[in-house]
């Protein structure tokens, strides 16, 4: 049985690698018009970490998970770490705030597509585009949307374009070099800034879309502490002034 279920995983990596080709060209060209993205702080130590996630550290003194945690798929290493249940988590952390989730089934969906997409990077060159993700070893454009941050950088770091989204073609474009040097919470949380920042349409930085990946990816005790004011900011779609209060 062990054989067979070894060939059965071989045969499907395969499969996927003949429709590698194309896809990963496609995903290369992707449309030019960016309505958003995602920046990580980069620091001359070579510390890289998600600006949501670094904010949410260096202002509130959340704890998140610093572990690089590789995931298998198939029974093969993968390169990337994100959790399998990442999008259930979410699902279950809005629950308990007291939202419905009905109106979060598209993203949660969507997330849901961008995780088994992340562990299909067994491959020689992956995020091919199956659900719209792409990796690249280009240049990105710098967005320029964060807005105010509550906490100032380092003198010896600065913001990094690690990904762009474009809305009218629904893909999204990481750039590899940074999303490999992602621990396993930095990672999960970008996915999870791409997915969800749609809901803040509304807001011309992405304040409100870091407090929601905060909040999302913070231990018990954070959510506890601060579920009311996180259900009004989902709710009325406007980032908490000053951020989470103390």
């Amino acid at each position: 049985m062990k054989n067979k279920g070894l060939i059965v995983s071989r045969v499907f990596v395969l499969m996927l690698a003949s429709v590698i080709s194309v896809a990963t060209a496609r995903g290369e060209k992707s449309g030019t018009t960016v309505r958003g993205g995602g920046q990580a702080v980069v620091c001359d130590t070579g510390s890289v970490r998600f600006l949501d996630l670094y904010e949410g550290e260096s202002v509130y003194g959340i704890k998140f998970n610093e572990g690089i945690v590789r995931t298998t798929f198939y029974g093969i290493l993968s390169p990337y770490a994100v959790p399998q249940e990442l999008a259930s988590s979410v699902a279950q952390v809005l629950k308990d705030a007291g939202l419905p989730l009905a109106p979060f089934r598209d993203p949660l969906k969507q997330l849901e597509k961008y995780v088994y997409e992340v562990r299909l990077s067994i491959l020689p060159r992956p995020f091919f585009g199956l659900f719209g993700l792409y990796l690249t070893a280009g240049q990105l454009p710098y967005i320029g949307d964060s807005g105010a941050l509550l906490s100032e950088l380092p003198p010896s770091c600065h913001l990094q374009q690690i990904a762009v989204n474009n809305w009218e073609k629904n893909q999204v474009t990481i750039l590899r070099s940074f999303f490999e040097q992602l621990s396993t919470a930095d990672a999960s949380a970008l996915l999870i800034h791409e997915v969800f920042h749609s809901m803040f349409i509304s807001q011309r930085n992405k304040t409100a879309v870091r407090q929601f990946v905060q909040y999302v990816m913070a231990p018990k005790w954070f959510q506890e502490k601060h579920r009311d004011a996180f259900a009004n900011m989902v709710r009325t779609q406007k980032a908490i002034v000053g951020g989470y209060p103390n």
